[in-house]
């Protein structure tokens, strides 16, 4: 089974690479793991997480991610398209006419996003077998 692991961490990176499959590609099929949520350098709260991804045609996929806490379990549900091959450049529809640019550089796809009065970065990146998904 592929491991998914999902923290909330400052992460940076610096290089760009030519990928020979698309990036969602790559991630396609079903990862689960613990979400971690942090503050100050500890461990707040975690929920275990189911991530499906397929592909829909040839320049889309869809994203949906299952939150299984006891409490407040929910699914979200997106799309990704490809809006600039040679850019790397990606699109993710949340629905509702919300859409955020993601960029890949190397095995990470990035993109920000506000919500409420706060910015953060959300990435995802291939380490080995694993899917690491963060909220900065």
């Amino acid at each position: 089974m592929k491991a998914f692991l999902f923290s909330l961490l400052l992460s940076l990176f610096a290089y760009v690479s030519p990928a020979q499959r698309l990036f969602p590609d790559r991630i396609t099929g079903r990862w689960t793991g613990m979400m971690k949520i942090w503050k100050n350098g500890t461990v707040q709260d975690s929920v275990f997480v189911i991530l499906n991804v397929r592909a829909i045609g040839s320049d889309g996929w869809q994203w949906k991610m299952e939150y299984k806490s006891a409490m407040n379990p929910m699914t979200k549900d997106y799309t990704i398209r490809l809006k600039d091959r040679a850019k790397h450049q990606f699109v993710t529809d949340e629905g509702q006419g919300i859409e955020l640019e993601d960029y890949v550089f190397g095995d990470r796809m990035m993109s920000m996003f506000e919500t409420g009065d706060i910015w953060l970065t959300g990435s995802q990146e291939i380490s080995g077998e694993n899917l690491i998904f963060q909220v900065t």
